[in-house]
């Protein structure tokens, strides 16, 4: 019975969990997190008398794996506004001084307004790069269906022909595709600084992978009506995996024994890093590496209360708020209602933190508030060092297909490529003797 550990309880490390169940029925699965919850980035937090979803909070329709092991785990939808909506049904972009774009999403208003603005052909070609690129992306699965192995992100780019696509940013690739810079500017600005605090200068399939999350490849989004980390522990408890939460791990040897914070060391046939190896801190052969670039650092407020139309110089506000490089902050949206205390609650993403004086000009009253920072995700710039998902004989890291696009699913189609990798190594190799790997009876054999 071969024995493998994962470190990190996330999407990467669930679908490296799950995929690796299918192909070892009767496997050992140990899955180390050092939180107390499983998740990993995918996280809900209870605030003014709900619970409200902070990280990984969309998914599109298009995301097979995730999409997939919703419906396996017979988990509901909580269905999304359509495409660039908000629970108002109603979408501005602000540049700090006044709206340049503001209409309703709903009906065929949406786009006749975006047209007014951006330009029937602007928005043609726009949504032309978008689709072109997740078309091409989609054949992932086409290719992990049939058997085939990847031995990092440079080959899957290579198998999907999106090589070139890291090797310019996404506001060089929109202008080659004739989309004008007021559509870069405005649009793909305030969708990407929603999204990725980021700008235009991310790299291309970033970029468009951006535009996809926003609607405009067409679809649907969605999320999990329990929270979307409901996907994770669902799957890790279905295929009986060993979950060891609040234990830290601190070293993977070359000899794949993984030591933890508290000194007990135990052995395993492969071992996966599941978690960005920059934030880790675990030693080990080959687990040093880093991405080049770093993380964007994000900060997420939450907000009872109720804002201000002075501050946007209006009657009314618009249920979602996404900006230029002169506002104050990135977005802010309204994320559900607090029957608690009778008001909505706003989201608003920021590169720094939020500070009282911006909250007391945005709002007219603040009945509750919750602050979180975390690196969410690389910085996706052009051209990024691209390294194997092999850091070293049976040891795997997942995450660095990060450096090309960080997403819950583009996280669950790495895991699912490096169990499939793992796999391959393992059908050469001889499991350990069952009596020096085993420390309990597998719940799922």
């Amino acid at each position: 019975m071969p024995k493998f550990a994962i470190i990190g309880s996330g999407a990467a490390g669930s679908l490296t969990a799950w995929r690796l169940r299918q192909h070892f029925p009767d496997a050992q699965i140990v899955v180390f997190e050092r939180d107390n919850k499983i998740g990993g980035r995918a996280s809900t937090v209870p605030f003014a008398g709900e619970i409200v979803e902070v990280g990984g909070t969309l998914l599109h329709s298009s995301n097979r794996i995730l999409s997939d092991l919703a419906a396996e785990l017979d988990l509901g939808h909580s269905t999304s506004p359509v495409a660039l909506g908000d629970m108002d049904a109603s979408l501005a972009i602000w540049d700090g001084k006044k709206f340049l774009f503001r209409a309703s999403t709903k009906g065929a208003s949406f786009l006749l307004n975006l047209v007014r603005r951006y330009g029937l052909g602007n928005l043609r070609r726009f949504r032309r790069i978008a689709v072109t690129n997740i078309t091409a992306w989609s054949g992932i699965y086409t290719l992990q269906d049939s058997g085939r192995i990847f031995n990092g992100p440079a080959d899957i780019l290579n198998a999907l022909g999106l090589q070139d696509t890291i090797t310019s940013s996404f506001r060089d690739i929109a202008y080659a595709g004739g989309v004008s810079p007021r559509v870069m500017d405005e649009l793909a600005m305030g969708v990407l600084r929603n999204m990725y605090n980021q700008d235009p200068e991310i790299s291309g399939f970033a970029g468009t992978v951006g535009l996809a999350g926003a609607g405009l490849a067409g679809g649907s989004l969605f999320s999990i009506a329990a929270g979307n980390a409901a996907l994770f522990s669902g799957a890790l408890e279905r295929i009986g995996a060993d979950v060891r939460l609040g234990t830290e791990v601190v070293e993977v040897t070359a000899d794949r024994s993984v030591i933890t914070a508290d000194g007990s060391s135990e052995a395993f046939d492969a071992v996966v890093l599941a978690a960005p190896a920059e934030f880790a801190g675990i030693r080990g052969p080959g687990l040093d590496r880093v991405t080049d670039n770093g993380y964007q650092t994000v900060h997420v407020t939450l907000i009872a209360g109720l804002v201000d139309p002075a501050y946007f110089g209006t009657r009314t506000v618009p249920g979602s708020v996404f900006t230029t490089k002169a506002a104050e902050f990135k977005s802010i949206g309204r994320v559900g209602f607090s029957a608690e205390h009778n008001v909505a609650i706003y989201k608003i993403f920021s590169a720094d933190a939020v500070e009282t004086a911006l909250l007391g000009r945005l709002f007219s009253s603040v009945l509750d508030t919750h602050a979180l920072v975390w690196q969410a995700y690389p910085k996706m710039t052009v051209d990024p060092t691209l390294h194997s998902f092999t850091a070293a004989p049976g040891i795997y890291t997942v995450n660095v297909l990060e450096a090309v696009m960080s997403t819950l699913e583009t996280e669950a189609v790495a895991g699912w490529s490096v169990a499939d990798l793992l796999a391959r190594d393992f059908s050469h190799k001889p499991a350990r003797n069952l009596a020096e790997t085993s420390s309990g009876q597998n719940p799922a054999a």
